[in-house]
């Protein structure tokens, strides 16, 4: 009996050692918004050593470089102009809360898959500007429904505006400014019926009119124009009908 006691009681100081052993491993590592920031870190180059603190031991992200959390969620990442250079981390679209990102003022390169940003649904404010992309515009990013602030400016993107830019349901603010962008300006994007700001210069569009639905927002009038655009200094000379 008295044996059969001890092995008992050493089965159970055993089970306590691996409930402690297995609470103080996996406490040591991070939660899983810090796993996939880890992940997007991994695919980056970090030439200044910007992102030293994101450490797998930490058992949360919130208090990481360039990230804001409400409670234990991230909900904003700020790396901007922290020497980050490669393609663009989708991993980050695994942060379910995310409302801002911005990588501006990078080296973020390569072209710029929508689909990479689908997941991306509560992103309001979304800046790639100042960086190295390349190839067409992304045409999914008006599946981000509660996108307001887009800033693509300063990069390399060539071709046409996607038909999908005339189709985003919160948009305030665009700017495509410093691209390769050609063909014409195109008249949807007159029919964004929550655009601000639009600023499209510094890129080689053809020679034309202003579309006529864009006509009437582009100058302060009576009418009181809701859009503000922006062409300073563009390589061609725009009419109006």
């Amino acid at each position: 009996m008295r044996v059969g006691k001890v092995v008992k009681a050493d089965r159970k100081l055993l089970l306590l050692s691996f409930l402690l052993f297995y609470h103080v491993y996996f406490s040591s590592y991070v939660n899983q918004e810090g796993l996939s920031l880890l992940e997007a870190k991994r695919g980056l180059v970090d030439t200044a050593n910007s992102l030293a603190d994101w450490k797998e031991g930490d058992p949360t992200p919130c208090n990481w470089t360039g990230v804001s959390c409400i409670g234990p969620t991230v909900t904003s990442l700020d790396l901007m102009n922290l020497s980050l250079l490669g393609p663009f981390p989708s991993s980050l679209c695994n942060l379910p809360k995310l409302t801002f990102l911005s990588l501006s003022l990078n080296y973020i390169n390569s072209s710029l898959n929508g689909s990479s940003l689908q997941l991306c649904q509560s992103l309001t404010h979304l800046d790639l500007s100042q960086n190295f992309l390349v190839g067409p515009l992304p045409d999914a990013l008006d599946e981000l429904p509660s996108l307001v602030h887009l800033d693509l400016s300063g990069n390399d993107f060539s071709g046409l505006i996607p038909l999908s830019f005339g189709k985003f349901p919160k948009i305030e603010r665009l700017s495509l400014v410093g691209n390769l962008l050609n063909g014409t300006v195109p008249a949807f994007l007159g029919d964004l019926p929550t655009l601000q700001q639009l600023n499209l210069s510094y890129n080689p569009f053809a020679p034309g009119p202003v579309p006529s639905s864009i006509q009437p927002l582009f100058f302060e009038s009576a009418m009181a124009s809701r859009l503000q655009l922006e062409w300073p200094d563009t390589s061609f000379s725009l009419s109006f009908d």
